[in-house]
């Protein structure tokens, strides 16, 4: 076979994948296959030849952008929330319902046992396998909600504490979506340090009000 009907066999077979991909919607396999085409050029000895490329479809485009920005708008709410000043009145209201929920009969409750640092609300990775194994245990129930709380113990000021507490349910909320849990059936809130479970007066209890509780009903 000479060398120009190996170009117009090479130039075919890509010309016919990239038509075959743009049909169906897979961009990024119509670029492994053009790559594809190129690599069998350089491989049959001819020449390199240029691969044949196909321009997104604008209606393509334009989904992807609003998607995009759609998601932007999500975490730009998300953070705003965590970040808006909590009145002391709206603290008392999120008490009262924290006390009304430890009423209910709940499907399951959990504390997470390793604790935060002061004024820190990343999980370690030791946290997050206790997100993982929550996520596994809760499989065989059929469950409606989850709440998380974030607690801190009584160290540095209130409004700060307000903030960090929903730092640290957001930073569990976060996890638990990654791990596949259902976006709407989870919801978080701060309680700074308004709900201590031992004495603050203690390294040992105000390490043990630096917690998450998660009610699962």
């Amino acid at each position: 076979m000479n060398t120009l009907n190996k170009l117009f066999i090479i130039f075919a077979t890509a010309l016919t994948l990239s038509l075959s991909a743009c049909v169906s919607g897979n961009f990024k396999q119509k670029i492994e296959q053009q790559e594809a085409a190129r690599q069998a050029a350089a491989a049959s000895g001819g020449p390199a030849i240029k691969a044949v490329i196909v321009p997104v479809p604008e209606e393509v485009l334009r989904a992807q952008k609003a998607k995009e920005a759609k998601e932007r708008a999500e975490r730009e709410k998300e953070e705003a929330q965590i970040k808006k000043e909590i009145s002391d009145e709206d603290l008392e209201k999120q008490k009262i319902e924290a006390e009304e929920r430890r009423k209910r009969p709940m499907i399951k409750t959990y504390t997470l046992i390793t604790h935060f640092d002061t004024d820190k609300y990343f999980l370690t990775e030791e946290f997050k396998n206790q997100v993982m194994e929550i996520v596994e245990d809760l499989k065989q129930y059929e469950y409606k909600m989850i709440t998380i709380e974030g607690h801190t113990d009584s160290t540095g000021a209130k409004e700060w504490n307000k903030k960090l507490s929903r730092q640290r349910a957001r930073s569990v909320h976060d996890e638990f979506i990654k791990a596949g849990v259902d976006r709407d059936k989870l919801r978080y809130a701060g309680f700074a340090s308004s709900m201590p479970v031992k004495t603050n007066k203690t390294k040992e209890g105000r390490a043990a009000n630096r917690r998450t509780e998660i009610f699962i009903e």
